[in-house]
């Protein structure tokens, strides 16, 4: 099956789809495609999309005519992933992972496990002009986050922390050296 958008929609989702092949060259108002359960899925788009969510897929292929479009895939237990960024009809940035993401072992594991959604997930963003895929881990309230990113909002977290201390420190002797 074939489909190209040409007209905004708000979200596009692709569930237990074979051998589709998606174009999409308007406005999606969420920036958002999720592909779920699917297998042998082309997206070729030429439009801005924030996020592609693929979950328990194979063989899915992402076509960016445009590294401005591109701001990051998301993906769990997904084999046969490629990505690739064009620009000017060049062939800029490529990624293709063609394993699962967990292994069988730890996906029995999650099946046994009464947290079975808990599956890795990884994120792959252009930074620095360069592909990075990074594990996403849940921080408070299960924000999903890089390890990397985590302990750099730490880092500074604990910074301000530490200011706050100190400005607060400051307050209480110039209050203690007003009342003396």
């Amino acid at each position: 099956m074939e489909y190209i958008i040409d007209s905004a929609c708000t979200k596009i989702m692709i569930e237990e789809c074979k051998n589709l092949k998606l174009t999409v060259n308007d406005k999606i108002l969420t920036s958002i495609i999720e592909v779920w359960k699917s297998d042998n899925v082309n997206i070729s788009l030429n439009s801005q999309v924030q996020t592609i969510q693929i979950d328990h897929c194979k063989n899915i292929n992402l076509n960016y005519s445009n590294p401005n479009h591109f701001y990051s895939a998301v993906w769990t237990t997904t084999s046969q992933f490629s990505l690739k960024i064009f620009e000017d009809g060049q062939e800029k940035y490529t990624f293709n992972n063609e394993k699962d993401n967990s292994s069988e072992e730890e996906n029995e594991e999650k099946e046994n496990d009464s947290l079975k959604d808990e599956l890795k997930q990884n994120i792959i963003r252009l930074i620095d002009n360069q592909l990075v895929t990074e594990e996403l881990v849940r921080a408070e309230n299960w924000f999903p986050i890089t390890r990397r990113e985590w302990g750099e909002w730490k880092t500074k977290a604990n910074a301000n922390a530490e200011k706050l201390r100190q400005s607060k420190e400051a307050e209480i002797k110039n209050n203690d050296e007003a009342t003396n």
